[in-house]
């Protein structure tokens, strides 16, 4: 469909799989405009943060000075092992958690999006075997709204979003659509790399 006019609606129908699932979760991590870049840095900062303390306390008490590690008390090792800790808990919301939700609500796999988006408003309906649901959503009411190469996120709050996939439309589409964004929002339309 061409958009002829930027006043059409534009429609989006699709459904959202896993993989779809866990490219949200991550970037709603990070959300950052350069998303790649601030992973890699954040992943680096973790893993600095992590190891840091612990190879640190190693090296301080166990070769520096010789082997002083009778010294410590449990303080001393919450100080090396905690970050280490919070480190790995992280990754592991990173690249697990993610997963783990999806599989966990079964309602994802059977529900069918369909966007209508007009002026400054978009219609959004779900459909599964077994429910439907309708909204209007003003596009005033969007607190950020990030369009990455495959999707729009349309964050309504600052941990859930409306995800509406850029493959169930056009590129002229999905251009119109985010020049209605970036005039109804503004600055809080941010394009990512």
């Amino acid at each position: 469909m061409t958009v002829s006019s930027t006043d059409q609606i534009i429609r989006a129908n699709f459904s959202i799989d896993e993989k779809d699932w866990i490219e949200f979760w991550h970037f709603s991590m990070i959300k950052n405009k350069n998303f790649t870049l601030m992973k890699k840095i954040t992943f680096v900062l973790w893993s600095f943060i992590g190891f840091g303390p612990l190879i640190w306390t190693i090296y301080y008490y166990g070769f520096r000075f010789g082997n002083y590690f009778y010294v410590m008390d449990i303080f001393d090792w919450l100080l090396a092992f905690g970050p280490l800790v919070i480190g790995i808990l992280y990754f592991y919301v990173y690249y697990f958690s993610g997963k783990k939700a999806y599989k966990k609500n079964k309602l994802f796999a059977n529900l069918k999006y369909t966007y209508e988006f007009g002026i400054d408003d978009f219609l959004v309906s779900t459909t599964s075997d077994n429910t439907t649901g309708t909204s209007t959503v003003k596009t005033l009411l969007i607190m950020r709204i990030y369009e990455t190469p495959s999707c729009f996120y349309l964050f309504n709050t600052n941990r859930t979003a409306f995800i509406v996939k850029k493959s169930a439309m056009s590129e002229e589409e999905a251009m119109v659509l985010r020049r209605r964004f970036q005039k109804v929002l503004d600055k809080k339309v941010i394009i990512c790399k």
